[in-house]
């Protein structure tokens, strides 16, 4: 009985951890925007100042410019891109669903994690959460590839089932989330999941992460370590969850069936949700949840 429960506990926090940074341009075998060095820096628009809490931050002009001068790590980013979309075109992907290793042979998967390996490697902004690079997480995110098993759930779900998209919007300014997973139901219904809470940097957090009490650490490794996951760990705090229907045959729906339910997601006690941030710039993020799982994300751009 206690096994069972601690298993659902478990996957119940997988699956909202899932949620802490799901989620652009869509894919375009004409690649040469990935090297427009002259584009708006869509994360930050014309401002110059960032207020993250209570904490302000005066953002230099060149810090955009300076992002996405690296021709060897756009020609990665290119790479992934190709990598993701063979597969998509194979399985008859739409543009916007994400990929997810379930069903991935281990070569492709491999290639596909090297590639990510590389990018991370070559992170233009390793310490997201210390640096004026903090202003690259404002705004709207899709997510494009994912390991994580609650991902790959939703991805597999029954036949009527399908998933389309999932999105993030990151508030930075009030350290606000809402994550969008949308879905198609038979075809013609298009319905929604969202999940909305805070996020804050783990040095902010009363819990100890759980790398730092590791009892063999010696006290210069563990100061080096805490100062990594300072640099580029959030946890999360989900306030509420919901789901409805946005269309049926096209159609959008009254605003009184636009939200069927609501349910206010509870504390997590043991620990909370975390996801380090290993790979960021103005387009472009990778993190690693606390299970390991992938994220890897695009700017998206409303129409």
């Amino acid at each position: 009985m206690d096994g069972d429960r601690k298993e659902s506990q478990k996957h119940s926090l997988g699956t909202e951890m899932s949620f802490v940074f799901l989620t652009t341009r869509s894919y375009s075998k004409n690649s040469s925007s990935l090297f427009n060095s002259q584009k708006t820096c869509h994360s930050c628009g014309s401002r110059r100042i960032i207020i993250y809490g209570n904490k302000t931050t005066l953002r230099k002009t060149a810090l955009c410019s300076q992002i996405r001068t690296d021709p060897t790590r756009e020609i990665f980013k290119l790479k992934f891109y190709e990598q993701i979309q063979k597969i998509k075109d194979t399985l008859r992907y739409n543009s916007d669903r994400p990929l997810t290793n379930k069903g991935m042979d281990q070569q492709t998967q491999q290639h596909i994690m090297e590639t990510i390996n590389v990018l991370e490697a070559s992170n233009p902004s390793p310490n997201p959460l210390t640096s004026q690079a903090i202003e690259l997480l404002q705004g709207n995110w899709k997510l494009l590839y994912s390991t994580a098993r609650e991902i790959t759930i939703l991805s597999s779900l029954p036949v009527f089932f399908q998933l389309q998209s999932v999105y993030q919007m990151i508030d930075l300014k009030n350290r606000k989330l809402e994550n969008r997973a949308e879905l198609g139901i038979a075809g013609v219904i298009k319905a929604s999941v969202r999940v909305t809470g805070s996020f804050y940097p783990v040095s902010e957090s009363t819990m100890t992460p759980p790398e730092l009490q590791e009892v063999s650490l010696d006290s210069m490794t563990r100061e080096r370590l805490r100062k990594l996951l300072e640099a580029r760990r959030v946890n999360v705090k989900f306030q509420k969850r919901s789901w409805g229907i946005e269309s049926i045959f096209g159609v959008p729906v009254t605003s009184l069936l636009e939200t069927l339910r609501q349910v206010h997601v509870k504390p997590i006690v043991q620990r909370e949700p975390s996801l380090d941030i290993t790979y960021l710039d103005e387009s472009f993020r990778i993190g690693r949840g606390g299970d390991g799982g992938i994220f890897v994300l695009e700017r998206y751009i409303r129409g």
